[in-house]
């Protein structure tokens, strides 16, 4: 089994332009670029935003991580269509 393809943390849009569908788009074109089977990412526990639209993009938690005292991680993982091409 191939590894997973690792999809590191977008940057963090500036305020106005968040909403606008770009995060979705940037994540949705990484994913399509690859043939591997999974992707995995992760994000701050307390990325609510994120965190919704990594649900909605059918991403499910796998692990959660404490880094430090304040900082706990959010793995996530999807299985990709390209394995399939």
């Amino acid at each position: 089994m191939s590894p997973p393809v690792e999809l590191r943390p977008l940057p963090s849009s500036a305020a106005n332009l968040q909403g606008r569908g770009i995060g979705t788009r940037l994540l949705v074109a990484a994913e399509n670029a690859t043939r591997l089977p999974r992707a995995a990412l992760f994000t701050g526990a307390l990325s609510g935003a994120d965190l919704r639209l990594y649900g909605r993009l059918g991403y499910t938690e796998s692990s959660r991580e404490d880094v430090r005292p304040g900082l706990r991680l959010v793995h996530l993982a999807e299985a990709l269509p390209g394995a399939q091409r």
